[in-house]
């Protein structure tokens, strides 16, 4: 068990070097991060990075899981630094992606603003792929008088309706509720 653990230290070291020796060598890039308590009540956050190849390939990374300790704007700032720094992204850092949390994006101490002060051209970019992760959860709840079958029913649907979207933004689909229950088998009004 103990060298398993070492061995696979050792493979994630070795995949964080090749990452960052990556990043280095590419051109502009971006941050996505976003803290959340875990099932054991320890706050972390997840830090991802884009960014260009000098071939113009976008390449996304996972970066680190880091324990949060300070859940102010600097603290989480201070976290996402301590990740980037090695990186030596400074002028290269173009974006910043976070959720709406006012912790994150706030003008004054958020963690879009102290960001800037160390990575000025890193714009901030409010994500809304996390508003969609969190309308997921709502889609699959159910009663106790309905049955579990309800709720792949509905989890289909939702993937089915975004599915049939023309693209991301749009507010009507494709297809009519005939062609979407036909597709799914779920009888469902859009």
């Amino acid at each position: 068990m103990v060298k398993s653990r070492k061995r696979e230290q050792l493979l994630l070291e070795q995949e964080h070097e090749a990452t960052r020796e990556e990043a280095i060598g590419g051109d502009e890039g971006s941050i996505t991060a976003d803290e959340t308590t875990d099932v054991s009540c320890k706050s972390q956050m997840v830090i991802v990075l884009q960014y260009i190849m000098p071939d113009l390939t976008v390449t996304e990374r996972f970066l680190e899981f880091v324990e949060v300790k300070d859940k102010t704007g600097v603290g989480l700032s201070n976290n996402i630094k301590a990740v980037l720094e090695p990186l030596k992204l400074k002028e290269k850092l173009i974006a910043q992606t976070y959720d709406g949390a006012a912790v994150m994006s706030g003008n004054v101490r958020g963690v879009q603003t102290v960001m800037k002060e160390t990575y000025p051209n890193a714009q901030f970019v409010h994500c809304y792929a996390h508003q969609l992760n969190l309308t997921r959860p709502a889609a699959t709840v159910f009663s106790k008088d309905e049955h579990p079958e309800g709720v792949f029913c509905r989890s289909n649907c939702f993937f089915h309706f975004f599915l049939r979207c023309s693209n991301t933004c749009c507010s009507s689909c494709r297809g009519n509720t005939e062609t979407h229950t036909m597709a799914t088998g779920c009888e469902m009004e859009l």
